[in-house]
């Protein structure tokens, strides 16, 4: 077994971050090549996320929707899981979305904001303008992610 202090606002605090997280959701699968698609939420409901890995692996895929970010439109990825312990910190403005990469994957996510269902965005998991590579062959599509926007159809919108 093992110890891990998984969240810190103390340490945040130190790293200049003054975040209040007030919503955790635990989420499960069952199965590994599991993908929960692309989803942010936008305007006064955007979300900082912290991502941790429970049990299991994921990959978790990034992308940054902030029209003013150097880093506009492109996408980065994470494995993150319960041997390596890491985490990612995906500020406001950035949507994200993972693989499973074994079964019985679980990972907790703790937001800054409540959800706000009408204010969230899916874009495809799909998309060839975002070009992402999941990293699974035949990958199995939850269904709150089978549909989406294509991110052009959109990109005015944010």
């Amino acid at each position: 077994g093992f110890e891990m202090e998984s969240w810190s606002k103390r340490n945040l605090l130190m790293a200049g971050l003054n975040i209040d997280f007030v919503q955790e959701h635990f989420i499960t699968c069952a199965k590994a090549g599991k993908i929960y698609g692309i989803s942010f939420q936008k305007g006064e409901h955007a979300q900082n996320r912290l991502l941790h890995v429970v049990r299991g692996k994921v990959k978790v895929i990034a992308i940054d929707f902030r029209k003013d970010s150097p880093t506009y439109k492109k996408w980065s990825a994470y494995t993150l899981s319960d041997f390596n312990k890491q985490q990612v910190l995906l500020p406001r403005g950035v949507g994200y979305g993972f693989v499973t990469l074994e079964e019985n994957t679980a990972l907790l996510e703790k937001v800054d904001q409540y959800d706000a269902p009408m204010e969230v965005t899916k874009v495809r998991w799909d998309d060839p303008d975002m070009g992402i590579e999941w990293g699974v062959e035949d990958p199995i599509i939850a269904d709150d992610f089978k549909e989406g926007q294509f991110f052009k159809d959109i990109e005015d919108s944010l």
